[in-house]
């Protein structure tokens, strides 16, 4: 008997994805949903919905010595690269703070991170390796078919002078 049911309620679900989406081949009743609300078995497939992102974008913070070297702030000092990588952030807080200050339109809070950063390097950091310059750029690559790749557009956010941090 639990066999049956549990059998006809994959069927059900399974009804419910094919009669769902924009690649619909059933239509069910209009009392069939409620079932599936009821029961929550209620099944939505659109994470990439309508369609999958069409860019990647990340940052390079080039953060310039008092010796006049170029180090990424962002990347623990290693030398500024403009390929995309995951481990720009410490943890997902910073990754989400920079989705809403790293944007041409929050140029006063990202002044404000760009101040952060050079208290933050030269605290930790000798006199020789006191950061007296950055520069925020943001790189956008579009997705194209095929896994296709395109050079980012590299967009400079921001130049900052450490000395009015």
């Amino acid at each position: 008997m639990l066999n049956m049911l549990i059998l006809g309620l994959l069927g059900y679900v399974l009804v419910w994805n094919l009669a769902s989406g924009p690649l619909a081949k059933l239509q069910m009743s209009e009392r069939w949903p409620s079932i599936g609300y009821l029961l929550r078995l209620d099944q939505i497939w659109n994470p990439f919905s309508p369609s999958p992102p069409k860019t990647s974008e990340w940052y390079v913070i080039a953060g310039k010595l008092k010796d006049g070297k170029v180090l990424d702030l962002l990347r623990n000092g290693d030398n500024p690269s403009m390929q995309p990588t995951r481990e720009h952030f410490s943890n997902y807080r910073w990754r989400k703070y920079f989705e809403i200050v790293g944007k041409p339109n929050n140029l006063d809070r990202l002044r404000d991170y760009a101040r952060y950063a050079c208290r933050d390097w030269n605290r930790r950091h000798n006199a020789r390796e006191r950061v007296i310059e950055l520069e925020v750029d943001w790189l956008i690559m579009q997705t194209l078919p095929n896994n296709g790749v395109s050079k980012p557009e590299i967009i400079m956010l921001l130049k900052h002078s450490c000395d009015e941090s």
